[in-house]
């Protein structure tokens, strides 16, 4: 994992996101998911936005060829933690409908054009949007 990445963790949890949680525009929550393969846990920087009660994040992956890391993790097992700023919560990861995708998405790129990009070099894999659901 990046130093970038690893000191980013370190201080959004130690400051509650004060530190961490907003880059530039962008807002940032912490996903954790139990590695498919290890069983450990594994927690990943995200830009999310809302969706009613529900968090999005999408696995873009920069626009890479393959899904990231967490977003097999999650496939596997679908319970996961998540922090926002200083709230920590468990939340159920569902992907969106073929029907909600295109809308989603669109949240995304008017959030940050680079979505457009990634969505291009992206293909043909149609990036997924997931909807992190908290639990009561």
């Amino acid at each position: 994992m990046p130093l970038f990445v690893r000191l980013n963790i370190f201080f959004y949890r130690l400051t509650g996101g004060v530190l961490g949680g907003k880059l530039g525009d962008a807002t940032v929550l912490l996903l954790t998911t139990t590695g498919r393969k290890t069983g450990q846990q594994r927690t990943t920087p995200l830009r999310y936005l809302r969706h009613g009660s529900d968090y999005m994040v999408v696995a873009s992956n920069y626009g890479k060829e393959k899904p990231p890391a967490w977003f097999y993790n999650l496939q596997v097992n679908p319970t996961v933690n998540i922090q926002v700023m200083g709230k920590r919560m468990t939340a159920r990861a569902e992907m969106a409908s073929d029907d909600q995708h295109p809308a989603l998405y669109q949240q995304f790129i008017e959030a940050d054009s680079r979505f457009i990009e990634y969505e291009k070099t992206a293909k043909p894999r149609t990036i997924a949007v997931v909807l992190l659901k908290p639990q009561a």
